[in-house]
């Protein structure tokens, strides 16, 4: 029910819901935020995902953090956050997984590096693991 009205309440909710998942990763074991989750258009739910990370890898650049090497495991743990947020809808991580490939032509070279090691290190692991859950990055 309370999926249903969020849901209703369109994207002036989703925002600052997944900010707040984003930040409380332990609200994601709740069988409601689940829910609330599935209940979202994969679509609407991997758009705000993609525009959270550029938007994160952006602040960095502007912050003057764009080092590569430095900043690849930070933006592998935001994605691992992006997922994590995705997964309880089953086609979200995919749709993820694509908006991010078709973004990164499109991102400065100081962004688009520490996203696609990120990416690589994502697909490596899953690859390792013998299985892809569904998340198919590259």
């Amino acid at each position: 029910m309370v999926g249903e009205a969020l849901r209703a309440m369109g994207e002036v909710q989703l925002t600052p819901l997944l900010d707040l998942l984003l930040r409380r990763a332990e609200l994601l074991g709740r069988k409601a935020v689940q829910e609330v989750l599935r209940q979202f258009p994969a679509k609407d739910l991997a758009e705000h995902l993609t525009e959270h990370l550029i938007g994160h890898l952006t602040g960095q650049l502007l912050s003057h953090r764009a080092d590569p090497l430095v900043d690849a495991p930070h933006i592998h743990d935001e994605l691992h956050a992006c997922l994590r947020v995705a997964a309880p809808n089953r086609d979200a991580p995919a749709r993820l997984g694509q908006l991010l490939k078709e973004r990164l032509p499109a991102l400065p070279e100081e962004a688009r590096a520490p996203l696609q090691a990120a990416l690589d290190a994502l697909q490596k692991k899953e690859e390792t693991k013998g299985k892809h859950a569904g998340i198919n990055l590259l």
